[in-house]
């Protein structure tokens, strides 16, 4: 029997395996598909796939409009990406929670006759729909065709490792990957390291974040996997690295040619990994912009990398570590750094004294032009200081200062000091 466009084993159900909730006899699903199917010929709609000649336009690319009408009772839609490309996206609603058995079964058979469809070529899934039951789908309906692939589960575990691990072993021609808020076991590592290096010829943007109970062993699968990637522009790792897994990145940030942005965030809690990465930052690199949120190591080490780094044009320090002596390092490092345009500073406890620290890099650094100091602790000492500055420095354009402690009685004192340094405007 085929069910829109899958072949079910001989003699069992979807779900004999017992990986779904709810299993359910052939009959059931025979009956589905044929009220799905005159369901979709009232509107002048069918299930039939898409040509597989090329040169051909899918039909659904057409009616997209009608279909969607249609769909979105079981939270989905289909969107055209470019000319004759779609993607298939799944949508938190009100509706999921009350959503009945047979909608919810509806939603796998759309979903796995859609991802057969050649020009299917985006997936995303929400933590919710989709997911919930039967959870088989996602193995059935991941695709060959599939180039682009956001799985956002967080909070929300229904799929087991070896219905995701069945279904990216069809996947080969991936350009893109997400992956967001999973638990991710050994096993389950070991099938996305397997992914990376099958799709490592085309795969431009990968991303791992939020994602739980991830042991070091995993980490370093994860990582093993994404230096055979050649071809990466984007890289978002968010998980603990320690250092022996810091120095894959570290190779990765040297060997790569092409990788242009980089997200470590919650990534370096620990110093001797910071000080591996900062000496991959000291050679030459393609790393345009980097995210270090979060690093509760000491950042020493990466400013003084950062004193002779010239690629490096965006730098995210967001929740971050900014002791005395790496404000030190990083006061030196704006005062030689030739290279980085923006930064940012939120939320790192930055005090008055640290604020004249940086006016005095300020005062001959001519490349910044973009500097986020907002919901620090400065008060008026420090935030006047900076005003000052910006009446010397002509580059820096764009000063973001919020939350700071500074009394009503203080506050025409400031604007006074922004106007005489023609800050306004």
């Amino acid at each position: 029997m085929t069910v829109a466009g899958v072949e079910p084993e001989a003699g069992s159900s979807p779900a004999a395996d017992g990986n779904c909730e709810a299993s359910q006899p052939e009959s059931y699903i025979r009956t589905r598909v044929a009220e799905l199917r005159k369901r979709f010929r009232t509107h002048n709609l069918d299930l039939d796939e898409c040509s597989s000649n090329p040169a051909a336009e899918c039909w659904l690319v057409r009616n997209l409009t009608p279909f969607n009408r249609l769909i979105h009772r079981v939270s989905i839609e289909v969107v055209e990406m470019e000319p004759g490309k779609l993607g298939v996206f799944s949508f938190d609603s009100e509706l999921n929670n009350s959503l009945e058995e047979d909608a919810l079964y509806d939603a796998a058979y759309i979903f796995t006759w859609l991802t057969k469809h050649r020009c299917v070529e985006t997936i995303q899934l929400a933590s919710k729909v989709l997911l919930q039951q039967p959870s088989y789908l996602l193995s059935m309906g991941l695709s060959p065709n599939i180039r682009h692939l956001r799985l956002g589960m967080e909070g929300f575990r229904v799929v087991t490792e070896e219905e995701l691990c069945e279904g990216l072993g069809f996947l080969v021609r991936l350009e893109s990957f997400e992956l967001i808020g999973l638990d991710i076991g050994h096993k389950l590592a070991s099938a996305f390291a397997d992914l990376l290096k099958r799709n490592a010829g085309h795969l431009k943007k990968v991303s791992f974040s939020h994602n739980y109970n991830v042991s070091q062993r995993s980490v370093n699968a994860i990582l093993r996997g994404l230096l055979h990637c050649t071809r990466l522009t984007e890289l978002t790792f968010d998980n603990n690295v320690k250092p022996r897994a810091m120095k894959m990145v570290a190779k990765l940030v040297r060997s790569s040619s092409m990788l242009r942005t980089l997200s470590l965030k919650n990534s370096s809690h620990n110093d001797e990994s910071m000080a591996i990465l900062a000496r991959a930052f000291e050679g030459k690199n393609s790393v345009r912009e980097l995210k270090l949120c979060n690093c509760q190591a000491s950042l020493a080490p990466f400013f003084r990398a950062l004193e002779v780094n010239e690629t490096l044009q965006d730098l995210d320090l967001t929740d971050s570590n900014v002791s005395e002596r790496a404000m030190d390092g990083l006061s030196a490092a704006l005062a030689r750094n030739t290279g980085l345009h923006s930064l940012v500073l939120k939320t790192c406890q930055l005090e008055d004294e640290d604020m004249e620290k940086l006016a005095e890099a300020l005062e001959v650094n001519r490349t910044l032009r973009s500097l986020n100091l907002s919901h620090n602790l400065q008060g008026i000492r420090g935030s006047s200081v900076l005003c000052k500055v910006l009446g010397k420095n002509k580059t820096l354009k764009n000063v973001v200062l919020s939350t700071y402690r500074i009394e009503d009685h203080e506050r025409p004192t400031l604007t006074s000091q922004l106007a005489r340094s023609q800050c306004y405007g």
